[in-house]
Parts: structure tokens; sequence; C-alpha cells
């Protein structure tokens, strides 16, 4: 980051004025800059020669935050009613399985600090809501759109991309019925539905923030979303429904989940992404066996593997 000091020309500035903090830019004497490589706070003057009053004084922050797992969410099945695409009802199985997720906002002191920007509250700026990146797009699954993805300043997000696997070309009448995009070019042997964002400030699998606690100036004791000061949190488990009375036995059919989950933050009137993608995936996998589908060697993972 560049500053840049308006009014005085170079040679006004020189002769009566001088810099403390940051680092010299070669022969711009109007200007300071402030590394982006490490997080931390930089304390920036420009100061009198003569006596060293404080003109001016511009405190620069380079933030960032870290991802972790915070528990594990094992892959699961249970029995559920299922309504496809041809209007009737049935029983089938329901498969589950994901993670719950922290990331650490550095540096610590720009949540604690008496004197830190205010990033606090709603997502809004002079009145107005600023909405996330995105916020026109619509979820592949639910078709709801991207809008109530965050709520607060600070809020973890998660990109998706996923895969269909349908090897014995169930239409999407034999499919579960969802709103959004997810089986529309059924039935195919291999299908993209969804792809990764090029904007990575997107979270295209990221419609409401009820599954996170993005206020990192206090504790939360959230189930699956408990943290500390400092700290913003995720939970997700995805899913998968197949009805018992597709296919045959002996059939097959998969669905891959990829995603990354991040960190973003409001700026004024403009969302940044301040993590790293944390990468994890939800394969899930079922065979058609006497009469019912089972799981047929699902998994969850941290990374992205195997798409």
């Amino acid at each position: 980051m560049t500053l840049k000091a308006e009014g005085p020309t170079k040679e006004l500035f020189e002769s009566l004025l001088e810099w403390e903090g940051g680092e010299a830019v070669p022969n711009e004497p109007l200007k300071r800059r402030v590394k982006r490589d490490t997080t931390g706070k930089t304390v920036v003057k420009v100061k009198v020669k003569n006596g060293g009053q404080e003109a001016a004084k511009v405190n620069v922050w380079v933030i960032w935050s870290s991802g972790q797992k915070a528990a594990d969410r094992p892959i699961q099945t249970g029995a559920t009613s299922i309504q496809t695409g041809d209007g009737t009802t049935g029983s089938g199985i329901v498969i589950d399985g994901g993670y719950d997720f922290k990331f650490t906002i550095s540096p610590a002191s720009i949540i604690t600090d008496y004197d830190h920007p205010d990033l606090t509250g709603s997502n809004s700026h002079k009145g107005a809501t600023i909405d996330p990146p995105g916020a026109g797009t619509l979820h592949f699954i639910f078709a709801t759109d991207l809008k109530g993805g965050a709520n607060t300043k600070w809020d973890v997000s998660r990109r998706i991309k996923a895969k269909v696997l349908n090897p014995h070309l169930y239409g999407k009448d034999k499919l579960d019925v969802v709103p959004g995009v997810l089986w529309d070019k059924q039935p195919i042997a291999s299908d993209l539905p969804v792809s990764f964002p090029s904007d990575d400030r997107i979270g295209n699998d990221d419609t409401t923030p009820s599954d996170e606690e993005n206020n990192p100036y206090a504790a939360s004791t959230k189930s699956h979303n408990n943290h500390g000061i400092g700290e913003i949190t995720s939970t997700d488990a995805p899913n998968h429904l197949l009805r018992h009375s597709t296919g045959s036995d002996g059939q097959t059919f998969e669905l891959r989940y990829h995603f990354g989950e991040f960190a973003r933050v409001m700026i004024g009137n403009r969302w940044y992404r301040c993590s790293d993608f944390f990468d994890w995936r939800a394969h899930f996998k079922l065979k058609r066996q006497t009469g019912t589908w089972v799981d047929d060697g699902s998994s969850v993972a941290l990374d992205n593997s195997g798409f």
C-alpha cells in the first residue's frame, strides 16, 4: 500500500516535513509505502522536522485469517421420504457428512485494540446494505439468490463445484425434486452442474448465514459454531437423497461436491477475500441392493482430489 501526502510540493515537504513508519519510496518524497506480506498494524506519521510535531497519522492494517477444521461430521445415512419429478413420493436414502470450520483473524489487535477500524455490525455502508459479491446468482440446488449469504462485515463463505455420475441414465423425473439446476441435464452419464466462480470473493454455496457465527468481537457458544474472540466459524454437512424405487439392484449413482471454505470482509463499500481457500470434499457413492440404496464407500476429506 502506498500513501501520498497531498498539498505540499516535493521541495516544501522535504524542507519542513518527514515521514515516520513504513518504508521510503525511491525518488518519491511525497509517498510512503507499507508492505502487505505480513499481517500487522503499521503507524505512519508525517512530522514537522523542527520539533517533531505530528502533522498527520494513518494506521495501516494488513489483515488475513487462517482456516482450520474444528470438528468432523462423519458420513451417516438414514431413511427419508422423497418426492421426485414424476409427482410420486416414496421412501429413500439420505446421506450426509462434512465438517465444522474456524477462521482465526490476524493480527488479533484489529479485533481487540481500542483504536481499530470499525468493522462491527451489519454489512452496510452509509445506510445502504452492501450485498456480497454474486448476490444475483441463484444457488444451483435451492434456486435462492446469494444476497442472503452475509449479514455482517465479517463473513465465512463457501464456494462449490459439483459432478454427477449417472452411468445408468436415470431421468430427472427419477431424481429428487430441487428447484435449481442440479438435475437439469439428466439423463447424462457425467455432468458438471456448477463450477467454482471466477470471482474468488463469491460463495456460490452460501445463501444464508444461519450456518455461521460471524461476530469476532464476542465469543460464541453456539453448537457446531463455538469460537473465541478474534474467530469466526461455519459448519456444513451436505446431503444427497435417492429414492429406493429408482434403478435396479447392482446399479450405482454418485454425486461429488468439492468446496473451498473461506473468510471475507467488507471494508467501506467493497468486499474482500481475507483467507486462503480451505479445501474439502464430500463424495456420495450409492449402490442399489435388495431393493434399496446403500452407502458404497462415500467419504469426506480435507482436499479437492478425485474430481
